[in-house]
């Protein structure tokens, strides 16, 4: 339980880092057709998957009542695939499962996190599923953990809310022992309204004489349509401990680097998931040995060569920190095999701006047999302005395409089913 509440702090926190770096927005219907190929171009596929994306509801559902399952698409018509992350996967999970609550309705929203030839887009639905008849109060802003050093004050954190005047909050400090649970204190309030602050109740481990350890923090509520007071809407851990750095040592020993796609440390060459947040609550920053490479983000620029760079997380909590590195290697985009690419001489005096190039690699073999995706770019010369780019699960050996008038660099790769550059080609062409 622990672990997915881990995850689902790390995903939060990715989803809002990666919806904060700047892109640009294609406008599918003004692409030039004379400088783009509408049939594969990424930024115009990506574009138009991003637009034609909707949740896919079942009968009498909509965005503002659901209460079955719905539909969440995993590839789009122009092959952009779509990765889903709900905020309360409990409600909603990742595959479209709903299960309804046994309070009231409740907002979830579901990330979509659109992936096209490594560019990416985020697009979010927010949605209300109906809760049933039983409208239980509703609990936010509390934290799953709670650390103090002994003799300091705990504040709690959070609100309560209800659809009717709460009768009751009651929240207990615990101790778990072999054989039962034990109640320390307890603090009971009326609060007679619809809300309670929940950061107006403190602990004084001092007052309480409080041993380092671990404890539950139980949260009862009950309202004038809600009457269970036997169950806790809420259960929190209290860590006390007499050195905090003990805690942070915890966390870096669990601490890791999330990779995508078949990545691993030994060879990387898709971005990287850098966790920001620990388990106890500590900030967690990211410094890596060659930016260019690898930013404090985790984006991943692959050099010619295989790089080794190191990524230093520094993990801060209550003034005090510590460090833990991790040594990776980002691999190039130089193989050995090479690709040759030819320019046809024959044009089309009815589209001028068509250019058709086709190619050969060296390849022999078992590695020949090993290719699984074509991959061909057209950048505008001396620049990293892509003006063309597809990708094809087999062996292409030609491709079609527009372009404007000017030099272009044709980089044309073979991949293997694991993502190693079996073979790659570059050339310059001139379109008049």
């Amino acid at each position: 339980m622990k672990l997915k509440k881990i995850t689902k702090i790390l995903f939060s926190f990715f989803l809002t880092i990666l919806m904060s770096f700047p892109y640009s927005t294609v406008n599918a219907a003004s692409l030039p057709a004379g400088k783009f190929d509408a049939a594969t171009d990424t930024a115009y596929k990506l574009e138009l998957d991003y637009q034609l994306l909707n949740l896919i509801f079942s009968t009498n559902d909509n965005a503002n009542s659901v209460t079955s399952s719905i539909t969440l698409p995993t590839v789009c018509a122009n092959q952009s695939t779509v990765i889903w992350y709900s905020d309360n996967p409990a409600i909603i999970s990742t595959t479209g499962k709903v299960t309804r609550p046994t309070g009231s309705d409740t907002y979830v929203t579901l990330s979509a996190i659109l992936i096209n030839n490594n560019q990416t887009r985020v697009k979010q639905f927010s949605v209300i599923v109906k809760g049933t008849q039983v409208i239980v109060p509703n609990l936010t802003g509390v934290s799953d953990n709670y650390v103090v050093a002994e003799e300091e004050t705990l504040f709690l954190s959070g609100m309560v809310y209800a659809t009717s005047k709460l009768t009751n909050v009651t929240v207990q400090l615990c101790r778990n022992d072999w054989y039962n649970t034990k109640v320390i204190t307890e603090v009971k309030v009326n609060p007679q309204a619809t809300s309670y602050n929940l950061s107006s109740i403190s602990f004084d481990t001092d007052y309480l004489d409080l041993s380092e350890g671990t404890y539950q923090i139980k949260i009862f509520v009950t309202s004038e349509n809600y009457f269970d007071s036997t169950n806790p809407l809420k259960v929190s851990t209290l860590t006390i401990t007499d050195d905090k750095k003990d805690l942070l040592e915890d966390e870096s020993d669990i601490l890791s680097i999330i990779f995508s796609n078949n990545d691993k440390s030994s060879s990387v060459i898709s971005n990287l998931i850098l966790p920001v947040l620990g388990k106890y609550g500590c900030t967690i920053t990211w410094q890596s040995s060659d930016p260019s490479i690898i930013s404090s983000q985790g984006i991943v620029t692959r050099p010619l060569y295989d790089t080794k760079v190191k990524l230093t997380a520094t993990l801060s909590f209550y003034g005090i920190s510590v460090k833990k590195s991790f040594n990776l290697v980002v691999l190039g985009t130089y193989v050995k095999n090479s690709i040759t690419i030819k320019q046809s001489d024959n044009v089309n005096n009815n589209n001028k701006n068509t250019v058709s190039l086709s190619w050969s690699s060296n390849l022999r073999g078992r590695d020949h047999k090993s290719v699984r995706q074509t991959s061909i770019q057209i950048f505008t010369y001396g620049t990293n302005e892509l003006r063309f780019e597809m990708t094809a699960d087999t062996t292409l050996t030609s491709c079609t395409t527009r372009l404007d008038p000017g030099v272009y660099t044709v980089r044309i790769t073979y991949y293997s089913s694991s993502r190693k550059a079996l073979a790659s080609g570059e050339t310059t062409i001139v379109m008049k």
